[in-house]
């Protein structure tokens, strides 16, 4: 009884040693592999690889043959993995020659191959293709070019950029820029270009088999002595202290404007080394604030643009500042005298125009109940009282005013002075 509960005990805790077979072990799977598309063709080489989706994979890359369904039998290449990745350089190949490859993995179970692609290499001694851009940023002695490497050719890209000449048909022989190596676009910088002068442009791109060349490209430098062409706007929003302008600058000259604004002064043809505002760079309209201006005072301006070769400026205008409170006299003219009673008036400035302070109070007061009688200078007073008259000025009927003038266009005959 003891023996038969030690054994039952035995049986339990070690089960597979009491049977022909505990647990029947899988069968190992062959591993998962695909092929990818072949990249980088030449005449003589190309790029391929594949994709594993296996572990425990022992050994992996790409075979390939002039025949349909390669094996590692035949010509193949081990990859370099990364991330469930690899890629295999193949070369020896021959140009113009169609091929067949496809990616293969090995494990424990055996080997496993993905779909066949097939490609063919390319021509033998086949140039690169190559574009060139339009040229652009041009100055006195500097432009920008470049140009894009659509397809290296049978070989890798060693040398790429643009030539350029004062004669048709630029070529490596002449002016270049080296601007790397591949395909795809790049940008070139030309310099120490005269100016004025009219230039021809082409991008390069150089293999083992030679060099190719894109379409020409035409331009002309600007002139070494190209001021910007500027125009000068109206003043405006003026006030006692301070009004505002601006300009358009609609040509940069030889190079770009680096300065740009409104130089002022009491004086005619101001410059920048008077009173002058900065606003911004470049080409196109600007607005600019005058300000600490004297009241009541006649002002020259004009807008400016400056670059590498000197300043522009613009057609010269004026304004006048708005008098004070306490009214600024007309520069000039500080008061008008009346020759036929000798009253004075002073004077005040009010944007570019001169007025009387004062309304004006000539002519013998009559009542308000007759007519003025034009041939003679008569006025009306408020209340028909003669004090109202030196507080607020005569009042007029337009027949006195005109003196009976009905001929159209005859306006202020009855003037003061």
């Amino acid at each position: 009884m003891r023996i038969s509960r030690v054994l039952f005990l035995i049986i339990a805790m070690f089960p597979c040693l009491f049977m022909v077979r505990c647990v029947k072990e899988a069968a190992p799977a062959l591993p998962v592999v695909f092929t990818s598309q072949v990249s980088s063709i030449t005449a003589s080489s190309a790029n391929a690889g594949g994709e594993i989706h296996s572990l425990w994979v022992t050994s992996y890359g790409v075979c390939w043959s002039l025949s349909q369904n390669p094996t590692i039998s035949g010509s193949h290449a081990t990859g370099v993995l990364k991330s469930g990745k690899f890629s295999c350089p193949i070369t020896g190949l021959n140009p113009e020659t169609r091929y067949y490859v496809k990616a293969y993995a090995v494990n424990n179970a055996g080997i496993s191959y993905g779909a066949e692609v097939m490609f063919s290499t390319l021509a033998s001694g086949q140039l690169p293709v190559v574009t060139t851009v339009a040229v652009t940023g041009i100055s006195t002695t500097a432009a920008i070019s470049g140009g894009n490497v659509l397809n290296q050719g049978s070989s890798a890209v060693t040398d790429r950029g643009v030539c350029y000449s004062t004669t048709q048909s630029p070529t490596i022989l002449d002016l270049t820029t080296s601007d790397g190596t591949g395909t795809g676009i790049f940008t070139s910088s030309l310099s120490a270009l005269t100016p004025n002068t009219v230039y021809f442009v082409r991008a390069f791109a150089t293999n083992s088999s030679g060099t190719n060349y894109g379409s020409q490209e035409q331009f002309t430098t600007l002139a070494e002595t190209g001021n910007p062409t500027v125009t000068t706007g109206d003043a405006n929003q003026i006030t006692q202290t301070s009004a505002t302008a601006g300009g358009e600058v609609t040509l940069q000259g030889s190079s770009t404007v680096t300065a740009r604004g409104i130089c002022w002064s009491k004086s005619k043809n101001p410059t920048t080394g008077d009173s002058h505002t900065t606003d911004g760079t470049g080409t196109g309209g600007y607005n600019s604030s005058m300000t600490g201006l004297t009241s009541g005072t006649l002002y020259y301006f004009r807008a400016y643009a400056t670059n590498s070769s000197g300043t522009g400026y613009g057609a010269e205008k004026n304004f006048t500042t708005l008098g004070s409170a306490s009214g600024v006299p007309c520069p000039g003219m500080p008061s008008v005298t009346d020759i036929r009673d000798g009253k004075v008036y002073p004077t005040v400035q009010i944007g570019t125009q001169c007025w009387l302070q004062k309304n004006l109070n000539a002519g013998t007061r009559i009542d308000a109940s007759r007519a003025q009688n034009p041939a003679d200078l008569e006025k009306y007073c408020y209340n028909d009282l003669e004090a109202n008259c030196e507080t607020y000025g005569g009042l007029y009927q337009w027949d006195e005013m005109m003196q009976g003038a009905a001929t159209p266009g005859v306006q202020c005959l009855f003037r003061p002075y």
